[in-house]
Parts: structure tokens; C-alpha cells; sequence
């Protein structure tokens, strides 16, 4: 995985249907990164979504480190990029968690 130093990075969050956050953020470093990533987790509800908008190498996947292990509570668990798969799915006592990667799919 590449990571692109003071990366640019979208971020909106809905919550039942409607935007309630929208975040435009430099991305230092991979650290920082995560630990974004995992903060966000802490501010998210069940049912919301996070729509992340960065070119290739910005930190979407390192983003989704730090959130998908603050919400599973599993610092080492393994986030990966969705690129092949489109959907990666994690389970966390009955939330699922969809690391979806719709880039392949804007052409259709």
C-alpha cells in the first residue's frame, strides 16, 4: 500500500439519510492518519455512513484502519483495500462494518 504525505482528503458522514458532517483534511502522516480514522469511529452511530473521496494513494485504506479497529476493539485486525472484492465486510457484535470500493464501478 502507497501512502501520499499531506494527502487531501473527503470526508462526508450521513446519519438517517441526510449529511450531518462534511470534512476536508490534510493527511500528515499514516499515524495520523489511523488515529483520525479512529477518532471519527468514536462519533459514528449505528446506521451511519462515511463517504471517503481521495485519489489513489490520499489514505482512504489507512483512514479505514484506524475506524473499522476502534469500532471492532481490535488494534491488530487485519483492513484491507476492497479494490478486487469491492466489498470488504467486518463484524463487530452485531454492527456491520462495509469497506466498500466503488471506483471500479463509476464507469458502468
Amino acid at each position: 500500500m502507497r501512502f501520499i504525505n499531506n494527502s487531501l482528503l473527503y470526508l462526508r458522514r450521513y446519519s438517517n439519510q441526510r449529511t450531518i458532517h462534511t470534512i476536508r483534511k490534510t493527511l500528515i502522516d499514516e499515524n495520523k492518519t489511523r488515529e483520525f480514522g479512529s477518532h471519527i469511529a468514536d462519533l459514528c452511530r449505528k446506521g451511519d455512513v462515511i463517504s471517503l473521496v481521495g485519489e489513489m494513494g490520499s489514505g482512504k485504506t489507512v483512514f479505514c484502519q484506524g475506524f473499522v479497529r476502534q469500532i471492532c476493539s481490535d488494534k491488530s485486525l487485519q483492513v484491507t483495500s476492497p479494490t478486487y472484492l469491492l466489498d470488504n465486510l467486518y463484524d463487530s457484535h452485531g454492527i456491520n462494518v462495509h469497506h466498500i470500493d466503488l471506483y471500479r464501478l463509476s464507469g458502468g
